[in-house]
């Protein structure tokens, strides 16, 4: 045993320099950032986005690979068996801090896999009504839910997605109850709103600012903890119901074990872009805030949104699959 554990030492020693020396050179070949959706949603926006302010720090290729499939968990765990370099980035959404507890058997485990790099941005989505609604402010809704006892339906984008289980933290909070409807996505979910076929649904800022400016649907109030620049006129949830936030969110992370070096530079990379006044401008246009963060504080965050998405997940009744 003596000898085995004198050569692993060995060993260990002969590899440090080669790996000191790695460190000091990355990147040296193309790094690759994985959407583990598909292409032409936020999540797939906000990673080429990432990949972009990379390419520029480091002066090296960075190319988006869209890996698709089993709601998120492909790419993710496509990422957490990837190599421990940087090389293999993951460009995750606030449904990485929820998939925990709507899927029974993830190939990967959220905190042990994967090491935080940075935040890229937050977002604020909106609580919408039908037009033809007698509502006008989040109380009216509120007022109304609870009279109509149960009968009140609401648009989300499917089961355990943000914009599902955030209305239920709504409800739970206000201690309303309210019938789900899931679409296939946001589109139909707003179409059923705007016919007055569901009452409700939260819809991301850009479109529901073009409805409500359209009259197409009523803006209630935002999700966010203060009012948005955006939307500075409409109030947030939180006004009406103390506590309450739920912003959406994208952020870099890296395979567990990647060497803090390594970490610290794709870290620095980003925060350049997402402190310039160009990426912030950029960002603002999708309704995105800009968000860098330390690896601390990224983790940080990931375990504030697990503990958030636990007891709501549990509370709507979802069975993990």
């Amino acid at each position: 045993m003596f000898i085995h554990s004198r050569r692993e030492l060995l060993a260990a020693a002969a590899l440090a320099p080669i790996a000191a020396r790695a460190q000091d050179v990355f990147p040296s070949r193309v790094i690759t950032v994985v959407v583990a959706y598909t292409p032409g949603g936020i999540t797939d926006t906000l990673g080429r986005f990432a990949a972009e302010a990379l390419q520029t720090g480091l002066n090296e290729t960075v190319v988006v690979e869209n890996r698709a499939g089993a709601g998120g968990l492909l790419g993710n765990g496509y990422v957490a068996r990837s190599s421990p370099d940087g090389y293999t980035l993951l460009a995750a959404p606030t449904a990485f801090g929820i998939q925990p507890f709507i899927y029974k058997n993830l190939p990967y485990d959220t905190l042990a896999d994967f090491a935080p790099v940075s935040l890229i941005g937050t977002s604020a989505t909106v609580m919408v009504v039908s037009p033809d609604m007698a509502v006008n402010s989040v109380k009216d809704f509120i007022d109304y839910a609870r009279k109509a006892e149960g009968k009140v339906n609401y648009a989300s984008n499917g089961v355990g997605t943000p914009s599902h289980l955030s209305v239920e933290y709504f409800s739970n909070l206000v201690g309303i109850k309210m019938q789900h409807v899931p679409f296939p996505g946001s589109a139909p979910a707003s179409l059923a709103v705007m016919s007055g076929e569901v009452s409700m649904t939260l819809l991301d800022m850009a479109p529901a600012i073009e409805l409500a400016k359209s009259g197409k649907v009523k803006a209630l109030a935002v999700t966010a903890p203060t009012r948005h620049y955006n939307m500075p006129d409409t109030p947030t949830i939180g006004e009406t119901v103390p506590g309450f936030s739920a912003l959406s969110w994208t952020g870099v992370f890296a395979r567990a074990g990647t060497p803090r070096p390594v970490i610290d530079k794709l870290n620095a990379a980003l925060a350049a872009f997402l402190t310039s006044p160009a990426g912030v401008e950029r960002l603002r246009k999708l309704g995105v805030d800009a968000r860098a963060s330390t690896p601390e504080e990224t983790d940080a965050w990931l375990r504030g949104q697990l503990a958030q998405w636990k007891p709501v997940v549990e509370a709507a009744g979802i069975k993990p699959e």
